[in-house]
């Protein structure tokens, strides 16, 4: 799941862009933050981005994705399936956080 949230980050990141995963724990709780600073979520819906097949234009920077819209829903499906959740915490023009959270083991 962290892999898959990662290498999304760096797709959607231009060069000389930052990636930064941060984890924290509270309670019964971890969460794990994938943050990038690309362009934002502006050519797809935040809440379609975990739905199956749903793709948005590719950024400027970005060569013709080879994605088929799978990658996030199967990220939401397996922290579903162990008691989480994975959300875009936050996008904009400057960057988009998606978080996953799970129990803590």
């Amino acid at each position: 799941m962290v892999t898959a949230l990662v290498e999304n980050a760096i797709s959607r990141t231009p060069d000389g862009g930052h990636i930064i995963a941060a984890v924290t724990g509270s309670g019964r709780k971890v969460r794990i933050d994938a943050l990038d600073t690309g362009p934002g979520l502006t050519d797809i819906d935040p809440d379609r981005v975990f739905e199956r097949f749903a793709r948005g234009r590719p950024a400027e920077h970005e060569a013709a994705r080879h994605s088929y819209g799978i990658g996030l829903p199967l990220v939401k499906d397996a922290a579903l399936r162990y008691g989480g959740d994975v959300t875009v915490s936050r996008t904009g023009p400057q960057r988009t956080v998606l978080s996953l959270e799970l129990p803590a083991a």
